[in-house]
């Protein structure tokens, strides 16, 4: 699919908010991990909602060489777990 195919109701919506920023730069973040976060965070994601993970990323990086490179990210688990949800 290409962007001009997707619709707008993809695009905003509902939104979560998951503290991840106790992960260090450049770690691989698990589908455990992100669920034991999401626990923490005491949010719950429905079906649609749009989740914002909070890396601490930009706080921590801005204005190095590290900001581009260093980012912690997510396994292709822990990315299907967050389609499932």
């Amino acid at each position: 699919m290409t962007i001009d195919k997707v619709p707008l109701e993809w695009l905003y919506g509902d939104a979560v908010c998951v503290d991840i920023s106790h992960f260090a730069p450049k770690s691989w973040i698990s589908a455990a991990d992100l669920e034991e976060a999401v626990k923490k965070s005491g949010v719950q994601i429905k079906r649609g909602d749009i989740v914002l993970l909070y890396t601490a990323h930009w706080n921590r990086h801005r204005g190095t060489p590290s900001y581009s490179t260093d980012n912690p990210g997510l396994t292709k688990e822990a990315c299907e777990w967050l389609a499932d949800q």
